[in-house]
């Protein structure tokens, strides 16, 4: 299949009560390694990404958008699994052709809040994985629906950006 990289839109209306942004970008396309700083666990700058790529967009209903951080205990020791989910109401061909090339790659992901703050989920070493579920149904007059779950396993929480 070939590869197909672009923004995942949702659409808009007064049906719609919101949409949250969440950045991704396979770490193929880092251009370096980023670390938290010692002190504050925090990054103060977005990493770098390699000349010619930008971050993609997925776009999410306010209301489905979650942002999930559980502490999980392992014979290894503890570690912080990370999810991010949410719903698009609009599946197009070519939002299709994108999440199913994303979902070969591990991603690093922004995830904003709604007071601005950013969490970087994954690095250049290790980075999230997609799974998605597209839904095509005669519910409330139709609805055309992607969901999506982004996971991801770390020793510590997604680190702020500053």
């Amino acid at each position: 299949m070939k590869p197909v990289y672009k923004n995942i839109e949702a659409a808009t209306g007064v049906h719609i009560g919101g949409v949250y942004s969440i950045k991704i970008a396979p770490i193929e396309w880092i251009a370096d390694l980023f670390t938290p700083d010692f002190n504050t666990g925090k990054i103060f700058a977005l990493p770098n990404l390699l000349p010619g790529y930008n971050w993609l967009i997925i776009d999410a209903v306010k209301p489905t958008f979650d942002f999930a951080e559980v502490d999980k205990v392992s014979p290894g020791g503890v570690f912080t699994e990370t999810n991010i989910t949410g719903n698009n109401n609009c599946l197009t061909a070519a939002g299709l052709e994108t999440i199913n090339t994303i979902r070969y790659h591990q991603l690093v992901i922004l995830c904003t809040d709604t007071e601005g703050n950013t969490r970087i989920v994954g690095n250049k070493e290790t980075g999230g994985i997609i799974q998605f579920s597209s839904i095509n149904s005669n519910k409330q007059g139709g609805e055309k629906n992607l969901q999506f779950k982004i996971s991801h396993e770390s020793e510590r929480p997604a680190p702020m950006l500053l």
